[in-house]
């Protein structure tokens, strides 16, 4: 595998790629050695103003969707959060976030990946149960939209922790070489691409990537778990799945999958 790139050279390449590109999304850098969280850093740092990046090497306390805890080893990942402009929505963020995590590893192993509803991106099986290698969270505050990714670049199956061992890849698990900092390229990259979608396009295109439909597997909203074959997934509508009782459509927003059932 290819020597990492130091974090003390981020800075100046990812200004380089904003300056030296037709990158829209972005305009500005902030690299970080420790952070509890991308997300709160980010924040803060934007000031209300969008177009702003913030990578840290080490995130101590990050967070997932539903509040789930998201676990970044140091030094071995990505851990990013992308200011936006707080007046795109919800489903718009979500799906070029999961979109373009996708992307960026996809770029980096020929192992083939997909998207796990909502934004986990894994990799492909016939069974469905593809180990997760990156993730996607979208909250709202300060004034501006903010877009969270984690990506596993070079974890070794030793560093996960017991309870997801077996159920988290990272791209050099699945054969990649990629540094982290190609991998964060390629991620603005695609992130960017996406951004530049009208909603219906990037629905569609996530819905490319979907690897579930088909299956049979566990859905919970509202306190309520619902089992069946998945019939359909609309990012910016429903999950229709097929029950023993028949159709059931669940909110996609707000239903979760139900993992290890």
């Amino acid at each position: 595998m290819k020597p990492d790139v130091p974090i003390s050279l981020w800075a100046d390449a990812l200004e380089q790629l904003i300056l030296g590109s037709s990158i829209a999304c972005i305009d500005r850098v902030r690299v970080m050695a420790e952070t509890t969280s991308t997300q709160d850093a980010c924040r803060a740092a934007a000031a209300g103003k969008p177009g702003l990046l913030v990578v840290a090497d080490r995130q101590t306390g990050g967070r997932g969707r539903l509040g789930r805890v998201w676990t970044h080893a140091g030094e071995l990942g990505i851990a990013a959060t992308f200011a936006l402009d707080e007046t795109l929505s919800a489903p718009m963020l979500a799906m070029a976030g999961g979109l373009g995590a996708c992307t960026a590893v996809q770029q980096s192993t020929s192992t083939p990946v997909g998207l796990r509803w909502p934004n986990d991106v894994v990799e492909r099986t016939d069974e469905g149960n593809g180990r997760k290698i990156g993730g996607v969270l979208v909250e709202r505050g300060g004034g501006v939209a903010l877009l969270g990714v984690g990506i596993n670049v070079r974890q070794t199956e030793a560093v996960f922790l017991p309870d997801i061992k077996g159920r988290a890849a990272s791209i050099a698990m699945l054969g990649g070489e990629s540094t982290r900092l190609e991998v964060l390229f390629a991620l603005v990259r695609a992130l960017d691409r996406a951004l530049r979608m009208g909603v219906e396009g990037l629905a569609a295109a996530w819905r490319k990537q979907d690897c579930l439909i088909g299956l049979e597997r566990e859905f919970e909203h509202d306190g309520r778990r619902v089992r069946g074959i998945v019939m359909d997934i609309d990012p910016l509508g429903r999950i229709v799945l097929e029950t023993k009782q028949g159709l059931v459509s669940l909110p996609a927003l707000t239903t979760s999958l139900v993992h290890g059932v």
